[in-house]
């Protein structure tokens, strides 16, 4: 299974692999939506995230741990966005992960500065119920 996730991927790092959206780069306010698929789903998640990224449909790059990290046989993909104050760029994103992702996935989203404060993994800026695609904050 790991090899058919990297090959899906633009490159892979070891742990990651990622899909690339051409010329497309960041801003300080960069952030990611996250959410777990369980690994006998994830290639035909992965692969549609792959497609979506590279023909610019959703963020700026997506990434996909290829290997558990612990018993719960979740992997965590990753879809990076260029401004987590866009909150129009965000609900779309959302409305194709809903589309495109079987929707009963609760998504994430934490500003990249979140990481970089050193703040609680934890904290997430935003969240969508599984099923729904209505963004929240998360509390």
């Amino acid at each position: 299974m790991k090899e058919e996730l990297i090959q899906y991927g633009a490159s892979y790092d070891g742990v990651w692999s990622w899909a690339l959206a051409e010329k497309q780069e960041g801003t300080s306010r960069t952030g990611k939506w996250m959410f777990w698929p369980k690994s006998e789903g994830a290639i035909p998640i992965w692969r549609t995230i792959c497609e979506l990224t590279r023909s610019h449909q959703l963020g700026i790059q997506a990434k996909m741990r290829v290997e558990k990290r612990d018993e719960t046989d979740a992997l965590l993909i990753c879809v990076y966005t260029r401004d987590s104050e866009d909150v129009e760029d965000l609900q779309r994103i959302v409305d194709i992960l809903r589309e495109k992702v079987p929707p009963h996935y609760f998504l994430l989203y934490k500003e990249d500065t979140m990481k970089r404060r050193n703040a609680d993994r934890r904290l997430c800026k935003w969240c969508v119920y599984p099923n729904q695609r209505t963004i929240h904050v998360d509390s």
